[in-house]
């Protein structure tokens, strides 16, 4: 496994409180400011709040940020506010987004609050003591930790029935991510699992010990951890590859192939996996390396006489007068078309062409009890046929 690469380090002003990162780049909570740094490490927005912000989280184009006793919702691209905040007493622990949209916010009793995208209330369940929030299974079950390690799933709709999955009990748990979680059971064991409502879909033990981790993030090719000590490691390897022995205090990850770690004293550092790495190097390689394009010639289209319909021309064309109507005469004098042979027209048994005889035997009746034939109406449609049946070389008799 190669190592990660650094492409941008960042030192901030003041104590770092929390990170949290996404396709777009970084946020970072240092003091009373919260810091949007785009994924080159150019600073994008700030947003200074009254209190200081120890709580981050991102749903989509909205932010989440725990200040002082109040919990606030800015817009993700512009650090505007879109809430006036809300505030209980002793304030809020943490803060997670809602599948669909919404947040959910633990504070520091027994009780969870549930808000809607806009950081308005929807209502409080009294649920209990808990040591923090695990994740979403879907919109309405919520996993968390209890005092004691178990794993409890509180369901919020209707009367908030909760239960527990299972009776074991865990030291340390992840969050929840994609579906998975990284566990350390009491005798010091690892274990990473895929929960349910009931219990496990599968769970299985991946080291012995080794590793007594305090953060987790899931990117790529697996968990990475932080331990106490903040040294950050492959959850399945014996080296940090690639992030040194430097301490750090905080861990980030996007999950596609980026990871951010933070000091308390504020030096950030973005490091990448090496295959985006090695993606992100054939890119400039090819742009860098990439023939001029050409102009494209511009189409001329032909003059319009050319684009002109070349309709044969019928019996009728030029015996119309202005006005649309003609009289009887008029109709049964087109003459039928004679094969070269000589003899009899050929008469062909054709639906259509019986449909086309009537209506024009109507028309011509209508015309000698002294009723026109409206050009608007019928004559277009026998004009239109007489003129396919002249196209195809057909016979036509009235």
């Amino acid at each position: 496994m190669n190592d990660w690469q650094v492409i941008w380090s960042h030192q901030v002003e003041g104590p770092v409180n929390d990170v949290h990162i996404d396709e777009h780049g970084a946020l970072v909570a240092s003091g009373q400011t919260l810091f949007s740094i785009r994924t080159d490490g150019s600073l994008h927005w700030r947003s200074d709040q009254i209190f200081d912000v120890y709580s981050v989280e991102i749903a989509g184009s909205s932010v989440a940020i725990l200040t002082g006793t109040s919990i606030h919702v800015i817009d993700r691209h512009s650090g505007r506010p879109l809430s006036d905040g809300r505030s209980i007493p002793g304030g809020y622990r943490e803060v997670l987004s809602r599948p669909g949209g919404g947040w959910v916010a633990a504070d520091r009793g027994d009780h969870l609050h549930v808000f809607r995208p806009n950081g308005r209330g929807i209502r409080r369940l009294r649920v209990g003591s808990m040591r923090g929030l695990v994740g979403w299974l879907d919109r309405e079950h919520l996993l968390m930790l209890d005092l004691d390690g178990a794993l409890r799933c509180v369901r919020l709709h209707g009367e908030h029935a909760q239960r527990r999955i299972e009776d074991r009990r865990w030291m340390w748990c992840s969050s929840l991510e994609r579906g998975r979680l990284l566990l350390l059971d009491v005798e010091g064991m690892l274990h990473e699992g895929v929960p349910n409502p009931f219990g496990w879909d599968e769970i299985e033990r991946i080291s012995d010990g080794d590793i007594e981790p305090y953060r987790a993030v899931r990117c790529m090719d697996g968990w990475w951890t932080m331990d106490l000590e903040g040294r950050v490691r492959h959850a399945l390897e014996a080296n940090n590859i690639g992030f040194g022995d430097d301490p750090v205090d905080y861990l980030s990850s996007d999950g596609i192939g980026s990871i951010l770690t933070a000091t308390r004293e504020g030096l950030l550092r973005w490091s990448i996996a090496p295959g985006v790495s090695g993606l992100r190097a054939e890119g400039r390689r090819r742009r860098n390396h990439a023939p001029p394009r050409t102009a494209l010639r511009p189409r001329i289209c032909p003059p319009a006489r050319a684009l002109r319909s070349r309709r044969p021309r019928h019996p009728l064309d030029g015996q119309l007068p202005a006005g649309g109507r003609v009289d009887a005469p008029a109709l049964r004098a087109v003459p039928a078309q004679i094969p070269s042979g000589g003899g009899a027209p050929a008469v062909r048994p054709d639906p259509a062409r019986a449909i086309l005889q009537g209506a024009v035997r109507h028309a011509a009746i209508g015309a000698d009890q002294g009723q026109g034939i409206d050009d608007g109406g019928s004559l277009c449609a026998i004009s239109a046929c007489l003129s396919e049946l002249s196209t195809a070389g057909g016979v036509f008799t009235v």
